[in-house]
This record gives structure tokens, sequence and C-alpha cells, in this order.
């Protein structure tokens, strides 16, 4: 009689402690699937941040000696720089990081 009662304990420990195993499991899984997604953003935001896409516009000018076209390329060539610095401070801010 004492031996089915401890063995009956020790079947119910055992079931609550593979129950309690399989919630930690489950929840460290949902934990991984979350961190990993974060790691891909900021990944996508590293690659943004060291990697941007400049994209230049041609300038109609009204000008034909040639000075015009390159002011013109100079003051859009100067305006994407400060984009990207713009958009690189950004993403620098948002992920935390200091500039040195």
């Amino acid at each position: 009689m004492l031996r089915r009662l401890v063995n009956q304990r020790l079947t119910a420990a055992a079931q609550e402690i593979c129950g309690l195993l399989e919630g930690t499991m489950s929840e460290y899984e949902e934990e991984l699937c979350s961190l990993k997604e974060e790691n891909e953003r900021h990944r996508r935001l590293l690659d943004a941040v060291f990697n941007p896409e400049v994209r230049l516009q041609r300038a109609d000018t009204q000008n034909t000696d040639g000075h015009g076209e390159a002011a013109a390329a100079e003051t859009l060539f100067a305006a994407d720089e400060m984009k990207i610095d713009a958009k690189r401070r950004r993403i620098m801010k948002e992920l935390g990081c200091v500039r040195i």
C-alpha cells in the first residue's frame, strides 16, 4: 500500500515536471523566433547604414555652357549625402549605437 502511494506520487511529480518542461520549451521557442526576427530586422537596418543606396537624378538645365549642369549635379549629390547621413543617424539611434 505504501509502495503504491509512493509510486503514484512519483508518477504525478514526473508528469508535472514534464508539463512544466514542455511549457518552458515552448516559451523558449517563441522567444527564439522573436529574437531571430529582431536580428533579421537589425541586419537589414545595418545593411541600409553601411550599404546605402544612392540615386542620382539628372538635372535639366537651360545653361548651355556646361557649368549649370555641374552645379546642379553637385547640389543633388550634396542633398543625397545629407539624406543618407540623416538616415544613417536615425538607424544608428534606433539600434542604440553611439557614433565615435
